[in-house]
């Protein structure tokens, strides 16, 4: 149904037929709204969507499909995500506003009298715009947005963990409105993931960035890793590694016995001896090693190596890093 508010209610009607023994039957029914019920309902249905999207799909894929979900179910509804970066909105989502509004807020300071968005970042608190006509904290941007047709917008800060305000989603209407109480409902769940969609990806990217820090760095500095499960005999190095001994990754399977096999025959069993004895005592070891490359070339290594336990505290897995030209 549609209420006088122009919000759509979801109703669950219960009717039966009366029939009595003189006049005509008729009907009986009882109704309750089920619309905050619907609503959550269909929230978990598009988290699931979004939470199932392939690995590849790109941050602002994700979030666009998420938003176009959002608008599915308020239809007269248009939303944006906007990001916080150095104090300013930037960055924005909305694939139902006009790009010409988007540029225009694009790169605006925050502050309490920013728009909603603006607002909502610089206080950390919901702001609720009923009227952009009337409400001062639009002041400066009034005009822009009335062009584009837009009256009333809420907005939510996307908060970190750490506390810090990583994005702000929004809620737009082209006429003025309050939010009814499934819209709130909605829009407190749709910001919560959206924190822990917006965090995971700043961690994973930080990861990211970490890891081709240190692969950078290895390459540098001729420096590799590697680490032995020994249940399985499984041997894992670091790209520089494969460098260091001028392997192909794709070709060479690495394991303890192939490792040795690459070893200058004098230094096979002193080292054997070496890791061994790493095994045995536990203490950690440095040692010098020369490597025989598929050229013939004779490399000069100098390793370290300590061992690990697996999360059981049973088996011991020895890793270590290896430096090349010593």
């Amino acid at each position: 149904m549609i209420s006088a508010e122009q919000s759509i209610k979801w109703v669950k009607d219960w009717v039966a037929l009366i029939s009595e023994e003189e006049g005509d039957p008729y009907l009986f029914g009882v109704m309750t709204d089920t619309t905050l019920l619907k609503r959550l309902t269909e929230m978990e249905e598009l988290e699931k969507s979004i939470l199932f999207l392939d690995i590849k799909t790109s941050l602002r894929e994700l979030l666009t499909s998420y938003l176009l979900g959002l608008e599915d179910m308020f239809p007269q509804m248009k939303c944006s995500i906007m990001k916080i970066k150095n104090g300013h909105l930037y960055d924005g989502i909305a694939p139902s506003l006009p790009e010409t509004y988007l540029s225009a807020i694009e790169n605006q300071p925050i502050g309490e009298n920013v728009g909603s968005c603006g607002a909502s970042a610089a206080l950390k608190q919901q702001v609720i715009v009923t009227d952009i006509a009337t409400d001062p904290k639009w002041i400066a941007y009034r005009k822009v947005t009335i062009e584009h047709g837009l009256r009333a917008c809420w907005s939510n800060p996307i908060i970190s963990t750490e506390g810090e305000v990583m994005a702000t989603l929004a809620m737009y209407y082209s006429e003025p409105k309050s939010p009814s109480d499934d819209e709130l409902q909605v829009m407190e769940r749709a910001t919560s993931f959206l924190q822990v969609i917006l965090e995971n990806k700043q961690k994973t990217e930080i990861i990211s960035d970490s890891n081709l820090l240190m692969l950078q760095s290895q390459e540098l500095a001729h420096f590799g890793n590697w680490r032995w499960d020994i249940a399985h005999n499984i041997v894992t190095w670091s790209p520089a590694l494969y460098s260091i001994y001028g392997l192909d990754e794709s070709t060479f399977k690495a394991t303890f016995e192939g490792y040795l096999e690459l070893l200058h025959p004098d230094d096979q069993l002193r080292v054997k001896g070496i890791i061994e004895n790493l095994m045995y005592t536990g203490e950690d070891a440095e040692f010098e090693e020369r490597i025989i490359r598929p050229t013939g070339e004779v490399r000069y290594l100098r390793s370290w190596a300590k061992l690990k336990k697996d999360q059981n505290g049973e088996i011991r897995i020895p890793e270590g890093k290896i430096a090349t030209d010593v």
